[in-house]
């Protein structure tokens, strides 16, 4: 395993308490119980939480025993995750719930690279996409990099991990999180909600696709004067057609056309094929 797998260090013993209180938050102690854990008093575990006490590598070790976390969160920061919520809900304790998810599941897709048991494929797009034409110019550019121009993709994850994006469904409890995603040392980590119905998990994965190809809120050149919510639709765009390409999709539209003329119908017979939601066909 490389040394810190280049992760940024703390420099400041204030970042440090920040990281001591989230644990101690998190791992559900009073600062009575972890003082008494770490053989330290409750003011002296103030101080340390303030920035305002060091800690030695003894205690360090205990603290890192005590709330289940390596000795290195505590002394390195986090890579940016982003995550998708269900629009006009407000995640609450859950983002950072999935926050940590995603940070002990890159640390083992880390592991699995170093070791050489998982080959990335590194893929990007041009970043800068500020128009609807642009996000679906990229979907198409992520199918021709897989050789899928155009129909259904019913082998998503793998299509994806050959994108450069390793993907794990997996129950993050409340259905208020869709997934998120994390970038390090250039292999992107998703985490889909696996508790939604099996077509918003695919528009979820492609939704987190589009982050890892088209670029993050924190590149600078990612839709220069746009705000996070028109990025996030930006993305949906891309999460959309690279699902339902346009050609494709209006090459079956037209032959179910032949057979019905019930739009809805259609729209049923598209999305079962497709294997996405309603509301994903409807928005297409």
């Amino acid at each position: 395993m490389k040394a810190n797998m280049d992760r940024e260090q703390l420099t400041e013993w204030t970042d440090v308490g920040a990281r001591v209180l989230q644990a101690r938050e998190r791992a559900g102690f009073s600062q009575n119980q972890l003082a008494e854990r770490l053989g330290l008093s409750r003011p002296s575990l103030t101080r340390v939480e303030q920035g305002q006490r060091r800690l030695d590598a003894l205690e360090l070790v205990r603290l890192s025993q005590a709330t289940g976390r390596s000795v290195e969160w505590f002394v390195s920061r986090s890579p940016d995750v982003f995550a998708s919520h269900r629009r006009g809900v407000s995640a609450g304790q859950d983002v950072a719930a999935l926050e940590e998810r995603l940070e002990s599941t890159a640390r083992d897709v880390e592991l699995l690279a170093d070791i050489g048991m998982l080959t990335p494929h590194p893929a990007r797009l041009p970043s800068g996409v500020t128009t609807v034409a642009e996000a679906e110019a990229g979907a198409e550019q992520a199918r021709e990099m897989v050789g899928r121009p155009g129909g259904p993709l019913l082998e998503l994850q793998s299509v994806v991990e050959n994108l450069g994006l390793v993907s794990f469904a997996v129950d993050l409890g409340s259905d208020v999180i869709d997934g998120g995603y994390v970038r390090v040392n250039g292999i992107g980590v998703a985490l889909i909600n696996g508790t939604m119905d099996a077509g918003r998990r695919r528009f979820s994965l492609a939704h987190e696709l589009g982050h890892h190809l088209l670029a993050d809120e924190y590149t600078v050149d990612f839709g220069v004067g746009t705000t996070r919510e028109e990025r996030e639709a930006l993305i949906n765009v891309f999460a959309i057609h690279f699902l339902l390409p346009r050609g494709s999709v209006t090459a079956r539209w037209n032959e179910l056309a032949s057979e019905w003329d019930d739009h809805r119908r259609r729209l049923v017979v598209l999305a079962a094929e497709y294997r996405v939601s309603w509301s994903a066909v409807v928005s297409h």
